[in-house]
């Protein structure tokens, strides 16, 4: 039987230092290899008029420029042959087992104690049988997308927040401004909507 492998799926809308330092902690505490799960959407969801994370305004780059992202700061930090990056489509909560379709045969799915919603994943997973690793956070301040979308807004530097190794590909892609508009337009809808159980996939 093959290894198993620590599973980690989000949006990285972008991928910041917040999703760098959960991923350190997961390699540092875990020998397995892992697998960063790149969640892509498409239209239909993207466009459906709501608030919800998982719509147009939360995520504007490109599953391609999420992978470049990803994998340029795995490579410069030594990580790339630790962690294997593959894209997964957007599932409802109710769908979250056809996750399986897109993972190694043996996995554990792995969270945060950050916040609820991370909880409810957790729960979503012990329903359906599967194993899960909960990563300690609760002695840093881990930096979210929500928390990067309002400090670019008061007028912060994105480069505080963004690892270098990547820094030249973001601006290349014009991303300080695709990511400033996208935090204006989060901002002005007032942030996600409340209407859907808080059981998706991470952000």
């Amino acid at each position: 039987m093959g290894p198993t492998y620590a599973v980690w799926v989000g949006r990285v809308q972008p991928f910041h230092l917040g999703h760098l330092e959960i991923l350190r902690r997961s390699l540092r505490s875990q020998e397995c290899p892992h697998v960063n799960g790149i969640v892509c959407h498409d239209d239909a969801v993207l466009d459906d008029g709501s608030a919800s994370k998982h719509t147009r305004c939360y995520n504007p780059f490109t599953p391609w420029e999420r992978y470049i992202m990803v994998r340029t700061c795995l490579t410069e930090l030594g990580f790339q042959s630790r962690v294997e990056s593959v894209f997964i489509p957007y599932l409802w909560p109710s769908d979250w087992g056809r996750t399986k379709l897109y993972l190694p045969d043996r996995f554990v799915m792995c969270t945060t104690n950050k916040d609820r919603e991370d909880s409810a994943k957790v729960e979503a997973w012990d329903a359906l049988g599967w194993r899960s690793l909960v990563i300690d956070m609760s002695d840093v301040d881990v930096l979210s997308s929500t928390t990067f979308r309002h400090a670019v807004l008061d007028g912060r530097d994105w480069r505080e927040f963004v690892h270098e190794s990547i820094h030249d590909y973001f601006a290349s892609i014009d991303g300080p401004a695709r990511f400033l508009r996208s935090a204006a337009e989060v901002r002005g809808r007032g942030g996600p909507a409340s209407r859907r159980p808080p059981l998706g996939l991470p952000g």
